[in-house]
């Protein structure tokens, strides 16, 4: 099959679990990394303040989740902080 022919199936909503007492820019590079990876995929921030409370948060950005994607939201908001709500 030739490349340009070859599609990756990605999903068409991800979960984003962010800590919200793990580091003071989340924020910034969270949006920052949205704005270089723009996509189809709908994004839902899990926000957590551990022992205290979570809320779910639909944002209007819509991203392209390749490796580098998840790579970069694991060191931003640690390890496993990205799930597939919706393929």
């Amino acid at each position: 099959m030739p490349l340009e022919q070859a599609r990756v199936n990605l999903p068409s909503l991800i979960s984003i679990r962010v800590r919200i007492d793990k580091e003071p820019d989340q924020a910034g590079q969270l949006k920052a990394l949205f704005d270089r990876k723009q996509g189809e995929t709908g994004v839902r921030l899990k926000l957590e303040k551990p022992k205290d409370f979570t809320l779910h948060l639909d944002v209007p950005a819509r991203v392209l989740p390749d490796k580098e994607f998840k790579a970069e939201i694991e060191r931003i908001c640690g390890p496993e902080s990205i799930e597939v709500l919706a393929s």
